[in-house]
């Protein structure tokens, strides 16, 4: 305890002094005591400078109290894009020979035929695996204008009249085809003019 105001001396002052960080040493950590050492010899070395220490001492927060966050991308409410075509409208090309002409024909129909209309071949093994190497059918394969379907190997099209069978087939119109309302059927031996004046949709509000 300090002297009273009237008896406190200059010896009474540097013994209270000294009790008081002798104390405060006392409470001290090594941590600190290690700074306070290297503080001194900094203030020795450098003359009059300040030089101040930070210690850090890590500290978990109290996550209780912190608001829980959410993050919604709309993953489940988002849809695909709108296909631009016609799921009614479907030309069919059925051939199971390896032709030279698969390729051009199927292009060209695609640039006469208006451009809503999807395409569809059915072919052999070999046959698809032919047309599948050009790089136009295979872009026109990925943005959904054309499917590339097998002959199922129960089914035979070698002929006019086994094709002509096999366009008679119910499960032809019921599963490959569904829900298409419209059906263009051409071969390898058809042709659309690609200069009339004409469309093919023009002739779809006909019944025969």
């Amino acid at each position: 305890m300090a002297p009273a105001a009237g008896d406190f001396t200059l010896d009474d002052a540097w013994e209270y002094v000294k009790t008081t960080v002798l104390a405060g040493w006392s409470k001290t950590t090594r941590r600190m005591r290690a700074a306070a050492a290297v503080s001194r010899n900094y203030y020795a070395n450098n003359g009059p400078s300040i030089l101040t220490f930070t210690l850090l001492r890590p500290s978990i927060p109290d996550t209780s109290s912190l608001p829980s966050i959410s993050i919604d991308y709309g993953s489940n409410t988002m849809t695909a894009p709108a296909s631009p075509y016609n799921v009614s409208k479907v030309a069919l090309l059925i051939e199971n020979r390896v032709n030279p002409i698969l390729g051009p024909l199927m292009l060209h129909f695609m640039s006469v035929v208006p451009p809503d209309w999807r395409f569809r071949f059915m072919g052999s093994l070999e046959s698809v695996e032919f047309l599948n190497q050009s790089r136009a059918i295979r872009n026109h394969v990925a943005s959904g204008k054309l499917d590339l379907t097998y002959i199922p190997s129960n089914m035979s099209t070698g002929s006019q009249e086994e094709i002509s069978r096999f366009l008679t087939n119910l499960w032809l119109y019921e599963v490959v085809l569904q829900p298409a309302e419209w059906l263009l059927v051409f071969q390898t031996d058809s042709m659309l003019c690609a200069n009339s004046r004409q469309s093919l949709n023009n002739w779809l509000d006909y019944d025969w």
